[in-house]
């Protein structure tokens, strides 16, 4: 009844072990508690802030065209696709006429006649020539014969006149590109009516880009004309662009109360046309207090830093203004030369001890 079960000992001791070993290990956080943080310090300090005046708008081509067919009829093919590469003189599409075709045919079956007509009337008039030198014929007879005959110069050329016009005509049925660039637009479809007041397509012109905004009346004092433009899109996060005012219009919108102005972007650049972009324009500069963009937090809708106060960490509440690359503006809450946590303060709350490194 005494004997022991040995052999179970070795596993209830492993067992034990495995436990200890399988603990999970202390946070950071939880280190945090019981010994001071390493953390970097920055003295709030004041400096130059740029204001920025930030405009918003779309990037389009310096020119764009539209493409009306000269000629009302079907379509019987368009060659190019939207955001197709297009040069000057390149066919866009092809427009049926039959009508057209049929007068053609029939303008030339008159010419043939009015050209017979035409040497007929040459001959009647060399031989009333003749006839009147010899008294055969009278001077009125020959009168006759040379009305007739510019009756019938005058036929043939009425009739190649109407086919020089329908050959015009035919040359418009073939759609073409007046200028290089990319169809940004395109109505164009096969079996489609054809309409001289329909566009069939858009072309923007190879060339270097701009951006369009609409600015508030308030803030036209600040567009000069080749002043720096920040762009920036959301399709290209962290990437900026720079631009430089080119157009300022002369008048203000009376019903917006806006005035446009057009920022050159140059050539090559990654943004597309229709893009929507923000920029932003330097106006002026103001003294304020700032300090690095890491050393302010937020939780919510608050902004805070935590101070060193003698190695201990005090949460502050901040009001923010302009962020400006590395550092932000504090409109609230700090004072100059006082000591702001930038780099460990993810790990600290209110008395925190801290240590600088």
């Amino acid at each position: 009844m005494k004997r022991i079960a040995w052999g179970l000992v070795p596993l209830l001791v492993t067992g034990v072990v495995g436990c200890q070993k399988g603990e999970p290990k202390q946070s950071d956080a939880e280190k945090a508690q019981g010994q001071a943080i390493s953390v970097s310090v920055a003295t709030a300090e004041e400096g130059d802030v740029s204001i920025p005046l930030v405009v918003e708008g779309n990037i389009a081509a310096r020119s764009e065209v539209k493409i009306l067919p000269k000629l009302a009829g079907r379509i019987l093919s368009v060659k190019v696709e939207e955001g197709s590469s297009v040069t000057s003189g390149q066919t866009l599409a092809m427009i049926e006429s039959p009508e057209m075709e049929w007068q053609m045919q029939q303008q030339k079956a008159s010419l043939q006649t009015a050209q017979a007509n035409l040497e007929n009337a040459r001959s009647n008039l060399d031989r009333m020539r003749t006839l009147v030198d010899q008294g055969a014929v009278s001077q009125q007879q020959y009168e006759t014969a040379l009305t007739q005959l510019k009756v019938a110069e005058a036929q043939a050329k009425q009739i190649k006149a109407s086919i020089r016009l329908l050959e015009t005509q035919r040359e418009n049925a073939t759609v073409t590109s007046p200028i290089s660039g990319v169809v940004i637009d395109r109505t164009a479809e096969v079996g489609v009516m054809a309409m001289p007041s329909n566009p069939l397509f858009t072309i923007a012109e190879a060339g270097p880009l701009e951006l369009q905004v609409n600015v508030p009346e308030q803030e036209m004092s600040h567009l000069k004309l080749g002043a720096p433009v920040r762009v920036e899109s959301a399709a290209f996060p962290g990437e900026v662009f720079i631009g430089k005012i080119r157009e300022v219009s002369p008048s203000v919108d009376p019903q917006t109360r806006q005035i446009k102005a057009k920022i050159d972007l140059g050539r090559g650049s990654t943004l597309k046309i229709g893009m929507f972009v923000r920029g932003t324009i330097e106006t002026r500069k103001r003294q304020s207090m700032v300090v690095p963009t890491a050393a302010v937090m937020t939780e919510g809708e608050e902004a805070f830093v935590y101070l060193d106060e003698g190695g201990k960490a005090k949460r502050i509440t901040v009001k923010t203004g302009i962020r400006e690359g590395s550092r932000v503006e504090v409109l609230s809450g700090l004072s100059t030369g006082m000591p702001v946590v930038v780099e460990g303060g993810a790990f600290l709350k209110d008395g925190s001890s801290i240590v600088r490194r």
